[in-house]
């Protein structure tokens, strides 16, 4: 089902994260669709209740456009703003710091890195001798191409999900993004001056001879790889999804995000990158 999120209900930074690429920001913020997949009973586990509530060991992956890397901290200011501070279910958390800029949700060392960080937050709690380890709840928090790192990873056996694990996913591009295929015309300046420095301003022109970057341009619609994630496109147990490039606040960002959505001719509704065709569950 599909439920209407108000900015009144929703917990939004009152400025953008610094160093987000501004494609990606915008597509945080621009949320007002939610879609919740009920978890099938062997995987039903409570999301956030007054008995739960600051239980979970959280795990945050970003998506396309990070070239901070370093081991994983307990906030992540730059990219997820104070998300640390809004989210209540979660005892411990701990944010990735990956290269996704130059490397595509099909590198395996990428995949490996997200498999370290949840095989850590779901080792069992350290308990008295001879008695039961209780497993740890584990809530994966992923954005954009975050989700497509994960969901392959669990394809080629890198790791296996947690058997407590909740999967949130915001605005995953399953079927990948109209706005990638057309990178290499934004950065040769084919799609004029202001869509070129929108390009280069978010690393999407960081590749070889000042081309594609990888992160970006793995997403692509033409990617034939992803079609072997659909297995794990239903899995998430919920799923946000962008269906405006103007969010809570209007700003020059969401007016650059509708003009590339009109020069990749991106249906609608879509949230200037990732269309919902592309970003919901199947069914």
């Amino acid at each position: 089902m599909y439920t209407r999120v108000d900015a009144a209900e929703a917990h939004v930074p009152r400025r953008a994260p610094v160093l987000l690429a501004a494609v990606l920001s915008l597509v945080l913020v621009s949320l007002s669709l939610v879609h919740v997949r009920a978890p099938a009973p062997a995987e039903a586990l409570p999301v956030v209740s007054t008995r739960t509530l600051g239980s979970a060991h959280c795990v945050f992956l970003h998506g396309a456009g990070s070239n901070e890397t370093g081991p994983p901290t307990p906030t992540f200011p730059a990219y997820w703003g104070a998300i640390h501070e809004h989210t209540p279910a979660c005892a411990h958390r701990q944010f990735l710091h990956a290269d996704t800029l130059h490397q595509g949700w099909e590198d395996a060392s990428l995949q490996r890195s997200v498999c370290a960080l949840i095989n850590a937050a779901a080792q069992p709690r350290p308990v008295q001798q001879g008695a039961a380890r209780p497993a740890r709840r584990v809530l994966i928090f992923a954005h954009s191409m975050g989700n497509l790192v994960l969901a392959a990873a669990l394809s080629r056996k890198v790791c296996t999900l947690p058997a407590h694990a909740g999967w949130f996913a915001a605005a995953p591009p399953w079927l990948g993004s109209r706005a990638a295929e057309r990178i290499p015309a934004l950065c040769s300046g084919g799609a004029g001056q202001a869509l070129e420095r929108l390009a280069r301003r978010m690393g999407m022109c960081d590749g070889a001879g000042r081309g594609p970057s990888r992160g970006y341009w793995s997403v692509r619609t033409s990617n034939r790889e992803l079609a072997t994630l659909a297995t794990w496109r239903n899995r998430v147990n919920a799923t946000m999804c962008g269906s405006s490039p103007f969010g809570f606040w209007w700003s020059a960002d969401a007016f650059e995000l509708r003009a590339l959505a009109a020069y990749a001719r991106i249906p609608r509704p879509n949230d200037g990158v990732v269309t919902i065709s592309s970003c919901t569950p199947l069914g």
